[in-house]
């Protein structure tokens, strides 16, 4: 094997230990089968020979830039149940495709819900703190009627109530 491609072989394995989400793409003007599945096992997101046709490299980071915009919206788009979607990044509410209107206590207490895997129980303390900012145990009544008016507005059983501790969002 040719010394410069242990090298970028090394170079791709160091920066994908460091990084496994790191996009790698690789140009290279070895063709042999062995160079190429070499370049596979790399784990490598694509790869483009020499002469470099500039076009299939064009082609090659739009595809990968589709992807990265893809994956980023997916990761900011909460499937709570058909039609039902949560947007972290937008903190809206989404119901076949239209915004719920919300008010400012809803949206907060929505956005600190959805900041945790589901079933994460946040504490009554902790709700307080973030939609009041004090832990005052008299704004029970008033977060008590934020979820009653966030249960008309999402799918049944969606926010669940830990007796006594706080709620939690409930994988439907």
């Amino acid at each position: 094997m040719h010394p410069k491609i242990k090298t970028s072989k090394s170079n791709a394995k160091e920066i994908k230990k460091r990084d496994k989400d790191q996009i790698i793409l690789v140009t290279t003007a070895f063709d042999d089968k062995e160079t190429l599945i070499d370049t596979i096992n790399l784990k490598v997101d694509g790869f483009v020979s020499k002469p470099l046709d500039f076009d299939k490299l064009l082609e090659l980071l739009k595809d990968k830039a589709k992807e990265i915009v893809q994956e980023k919206e997916r990761q900011n788009i909460v499937k709570i149940q058909q039609d039902y979607y949560w947007d972290k990044q937008l903190t809206v509410l989404v119901y076949e495709g239209k915004n719920i209107s919300l008010t400012k206590k809803e949206r907060d207490l929505l956005c600190l819900l959805f900041s945790a895997p589901f079933e994460t129980v946040f504490t009554y303390e902790r709700i307080f703190e973030v939609l009041w900012g004090e832990r005052d145990l008299m704004k029970h009544d008033s977060l008590k009627t934020i979820i009653k008016q966030l249960r008309k507005k999402l799918p049944f059983k969606t926010i669940k109530n830990i007796f006594a501790v706080g709620y939690a969002i409930e994988r439907l």
